[in-house]
């Protein structure tokens, strides 16, 4: 069964290039400490950086034209599963960011969808 991450209290870090799962200590029963979960994917037109904030729920790309933040609306969470999922900006795509167990980056809409690879 998938869990919230958060409630959890169980975060994917990457660690040269490979994911491990660690639980972060927590300052209280329900808070976990911040952390940014990474990965480098490669689009059909340049390579950009993915980073969700566990403890704000944000997700920001780091692309060659600035940073753009995409809306969080669920994150997924099991022992062999982690996912944060949204809408991309201006009523763009939407979108699947997967760090666990490969890395992907999933776009779709009514049209089809887009797989940008990355690690």
């Amino acid at each position: 069964m998938r869990q919230h991450l958060i409630a959890l209290g169980v975060v994917v870090l990457t660690v040269a290039g490979s994911a491990s799962a660690a639980t972060l200590k927590r300052s209280t029963p329900t808070r976990a400490h911040a952390a940014i979960v990474t990965m480098t994917c490669q689009g059909p037109f340049s390579g950009y950086v993915v980073k969700y904030d566990v403890r704000n729920r944000r997700m920001t790309l780091d692309h060659p034209k600035g940073p753009t933040r995409y809306s969080v609306t669920s994150v997924d969470r099991s022992h062999d599963w982690f996912a944060v999922s949204g809408r991309t900006v201006n009523g763009g795509p939407r979108y699947q960011a997967i760090f666990v167990p490969r890395k992907a980056m999933v776009y779709y809409n009514d049209d089809g969808e887009q797989t940008d690879n990355c690690h």
